[in-house]
């Protein structure tokens, strides 16, 4: 009766062993999971920071230059050559430079609304 009783008793902590170990493993995934959603969640409220703490007029100098740098590649892809080719790279030049435009506009758009409720000193 004795043996039987260590067997079970036995039995009994090897399946508390085993299911305490699958317990860990779920532990550990579930914390690896919310720490990969605070993670992505704290990214995204330093993104919106960044883009609140950035003046809309920096933002449309930086697509400007970004946008020149670009022109200047695509002019000098086209260098000597003949006519046709450099007025297409000039008519691409030109909706990159509308683009740019356009991105800028819209960027002012969104820091207006997401600042619009906010004094300056929280910007």
């Amino acid at each position: 009766l004795a043996l039987r009783a260590r067997q079970i008793t036995a039995e009994a902590e090897e399946v508390a062993s085993k299911e305490m170990a699958i317990g860990k493993e779920k532990e550990e995934e579930i914390l690896a999971k919310g720490k990969e959603e605070a993670e992505k969640q704290r990214e995204a409220m330093l993104e919106e920071a960044r883009f609140l703490a950035s003046h809309p007029k920096a933002e449309a100098k930086r697509i400007n230059a970004e946008t020149q740098l670009e022109i200047e590649k695509v002019m000098a892809a086209v260098a000597g050559q003949s006519r046709v080719q450099e007025y297409r790279a000039s008519l691409e030049c030109e909706r990159l430079k509308k683009e740019a435009k356009l991105k800028a506009a819209e960027i002012q758009k969104v820091w207006q609304q997401k600042t619009a409720g906010m004094s300056s000193d929280d910007v």
